[in-house]
């Protein structure tokens, strides 16, 4: 095998991992060599990733980088989500993968997106903070982590709104462009490789990421082996499928992610490069989704024109006059997005731009990180609404002095009252520290809060049991089928007073602990994926351990720091 079969191969079976369904179709079109090698590795390269993944978690890079969670993988290396121990802050560990790291041609690709990073300075283009390389040897660079989602998991809900779609296209050109003035040119623009951050203020920014094969084929020619096929094949130029790519190759791609951002489906459908190269060729505008305005597909069309000569050669200047024409009023069309929030009545219309962004996907505002609850309140009357069977809801007062102490619930089955949790603020629930204070007495069966985060697919929920028979108890639930699982620890009762508890989540470690009057009886919590029906806060009883569920609830707060 030469060099560039190995790197065929490599790709080959990163593609398959992804999507195993996919494995007919990606192996077909290659020479019976290149199968057969695939074939062979592929059961191996399964079980090692899968090993690599499990075991990477917790493993120290550099004696600073804890590594966390693995983000993705592509063409260069795995993404974590790290902790660096000498700032305390969160950051992104882009290593190579355990099992090629000794390929020279991957080092120097990782040392040039090194060289490309530190060079390049634009508030929209990511940064490099350090790097180096593991114990074993492979190079890894640590880079800022933004709080953001992909551009590509925004076009997946659907067209963006005109604004949106404006405001990231420019400050995208604009990195290109400085990119450009600086002599790189990034050869793989894609919504994957763009990072869109709210800021507090409710405006997106834009981050172009992922400068792992800029420049690399300068490289490879100087060190005198093939030109490699580099980038993604759906975004390249005619001239970089035929391995020869241009600083207005990006400008090229860039075309093709403004499509799909105002369309919300690609330009190109061919499955192969032989026939994305066809469709390249006879593009016209007519081709193009009709509810684009004319001035929209016109400066598109003059974007992907097959000759690079004959495109635009300036990305910066060429995203701000796209962007001009998408927001004039006649370019304007109802977005998917528009047209569901119509059908669901007056309050729920598409917002503009930023605006949509921020509503959708921004950081959650202070007032949706605070819930409070004070003891009496009819929970019916301050959002919280019923779930199953609660026959008795009776506010309960002190005998000696008349003051509330709280709500008593009772049920023969079970019940349950929930607060809803924006979804924004439930999408970061994992990211950001939280804790769940409430004060209670369990008088029969459990007396349960907790938290449910369908969006990230856990509920943390604890129970203060009384049984019938026995004595008192706290659990953390793991599952409930196909058996009970759960963590517990005893407790003792005072019945006349509430008890304290606090149920606390730690972002870095991804567990929870719960402390009962302060004191922490259980650790290491990881939530359970069962019932995740009722998103955002709940509380309530349930007859376990017992024939009647009985307990007071006073004084309740939520807040996500």
């Amino acid at each position: 095998m030469t060099t560039l079969e190995w790197s065929r191969i490599t790709d080959l079976l990163e593609a398959i991992a992804a999507e195993p369904e996919q494995k007919w179709a990606l192996l077909t079109p290659e020479p019976a060599h290149i199968r057969r090698e695939v074939d062979r590795l592929l059961p191996a390269h399964q079980a090692l990733e899968k090993a690599r993944s499990a075991e990477g978690s917790g493993r120290l890079l550099a004696r600073r980088y804890q590594l966390q969670e693995m983000l993705g993988t592509g063409g260069s290396g795995e993404a974590w989500l790290c902790l660096d121990l000498q700032e305390g802050s969160r950051v992104v560990v882009k290593v190579a993968r355990y099992w090629e790291w000794f390929r020279a041609d991957l080092k120097r690709r990782f040392q040039a997106e090194v060289d490309v990073l530190r060079t390049l300075r634009h508030p929209c283009i990511i940064q490099v903070l350090d790097s180096g390389e593991t114990q074993e040897g492979a190079p890894f660079l640590v880079m800022p982590y933004v709080d953001g989602l992909t551009l590509r998991q925004l076009i997946d809900i659907g067209p963006l709104d005109p604004d949106a779609a404006a405001s990231i296209l420019e400050q995208l050109g604009a990195a290109i462009g400085a990119a450009h003035r600086a002599h790189v040119s990034h050869r793989d623009i894609k919504p994957e490789n763009v990072m869109v951050q709210t800021q507090e203020d409710g405006s997106s920014r834009v981050f172009l990421i992922d400068f792992g094969i800029a420049l690399f084929g300068d490289l490879e020619q100087q060190s005198g082996t093939t030109t490699r096929f580099f980038g993604t094949t759906q975004y390249m130029a005619p001239e970089q499928l035929l391995g020869k790519p241009l600083p207005s190759s990006d400008l090229y791609a860039l075309a093709l992610v403004a499509y799909e951002m105002l369309c919300g489906q690609s330009l190109f459908t061919a499955e192969t490069p032989v026939g994305l190269y066809e469709q390249q060729r006879r593009l016209k505008q007519s081709q193009m989704q009709a509810h684009l305005a004319t001035g929209v597909r016109s400066l598109l069309l003059k974007a992907l024109n097959p000759d690079p000569g004959k495109r635009p050669s300036d990305a910066a200047a060429f995203s701000t006059k796209l962007a001009e024409e998408i927001r004039k009023p006649g370019s304007r069309v109802p977005s998917r997005r528009t047209i569901l929030g119509i059908g669901l009545g007056s309050a729920a219309v598409a917002l503009p731009g930023a605006t949509w962004l921020n509503h959708q996907y921004g950081p959650p505002s202070a007032a949706e990180k605070l819930v409070t609850y004070k003891a009496g309140q009819n929970l019916a009357n301050v959002g919280w609404h019923v779930a199953g069977r609660i026959d008795a809801n009776v506010v309960v007062f002190d005998q000696v002095d008349g003051h509330i102490i709280g709500t008593s619930l009772t049920s023969a089955t079970q019940g349950v009252y929930v607060f809803p949790l924006s979804k924004r603020l439930r999408r970061v629930a994992l990211k950001r520290p939280w804790r769940l204070n409430f004060f209670a007495q369990p008088f029969h069966g459990d007396s349960h809060a907790g938290v449910s985060l369908p969006e990230v697919g856990l509920r943390f929920v604890m129970a203060a049991t009384v049984p019938d028979h026995g004595e008192p108890f706290v659990r953390l639930i793991e599952n409930y089928l196909p058996s009970l699982k759960d963590m517990r620890a005893p407790i003792r009762l005072d019945k006349d007073r509430l008890l304290k508890f606090e149920l606390s989540f730690d972002p870095a470690k991804q567990t929870a602990a719960l402390a009962v009057d302060g004191r922490r009886l259980l650790d290491g919590y990881r939530g359970t994926t069962e019932y995740l029906e009722l998103p955002g806060i709940g509380i309530g009883i349930s007859a376990f351990q017992s024939k009647l569920a009985e307990g007071v609830f006073g004084d309740l707060s939520f807040l996500m720091e």
